[in-house]
């Protein structure tokens, strides 16, 4: 959370943060449910190509979000593909 309100204190008014990360809680259910290890280390280490090696995270939507919005931002959109959210949120104050 260090790292993002350093990112956000970065942003001027009107300016737009997009955050996209892994859904850690839609992950743990299909883990629960059976989810073969090799498609869980695919999303965890590989899904986004050599460039992001090692420089991901995992967040619960709801509390990231609730976060960037105590921080003078307002959410914009949010889309979910498979285990994936991207949020898009605006600097209001």
């Amino acid at each position: 959370e260090l790292i993002l309100k350093h990112w956000m204190s970065k942003i001027g008014l009107g300016g737009k943060l997009v955050l996209g990360c892994l859904e850690i809680n839609d992950l743990a259910k299909q883990i629960n449910n059976g989810m073969k290890i090799e498609d869980i280390n695919f999303l965890l280490y590989d899904a986004f190509g050599q460039i992001y090696k090692n420089k991901k995270a995992c967040f619960e939507l709801e509390r990231i979000e609730a976060f960037i919005n105590s921080h003078g931002y307002k959410t914009i959109s949010k889309k979910f593909v498979d285990f994936r959210f991207v949020l898009t949120s605006e600097r209001t104050a």
